[in-house]
C-alpha cells in the first residue's frame, strides 16, 4: 500500500490532498533529519574515543604507523561529518 493517489484535476478535493501530502512530507523529512543527527553524533563520539586513545598511544610510541593511520583515518572521518 503505498501514499494515497491524487484526486482528478477537477476534483475539489485536491487542496485538502495537497495540504495533507505536504503535512505527510514535513513529518517524514523531521524524521530523516532526526535519524541523520543521530547517526552523525554516534559517529562523532566513536572517532572522538579513538582518536583520544591513538593520541595516548602515540605519546608512548610515537613510531607506531598503525597507531598513525587510525588517527589520520579517524580525523578524516570527523571532519567529513562537520
Amino acid at each position: 500500500m503505498g501514499p494515497p493517489r491524487p484526486p482528478n484535476d477537477n476534483d475539489r478535493d485536491w487542496p485538502a490532498w495537497l495540504e495533507a501530502a505536504t503535512e505527510r512530507l514535513m513529518r517524514c523529512n523531521s524524521r530523516l533529519s532526526k535519524e541523520r543527527k543521530r547517526a552523525q553524533g554516534a559517529c562523532v563520539r566513536a572517532c572522538s574515543k579513538k582518536i583520544q586513545l591513538a593520541e595516548i598511544l602515540l605519546q608512548r610510541d610515537p613510531s607506531n604507523e598503525e597507531v598513525r593511520g587510525i588517527l589520520s583515518n579517524s580525523q578524516n572521518k570527523l571532519a567529513e561529518v562537520f
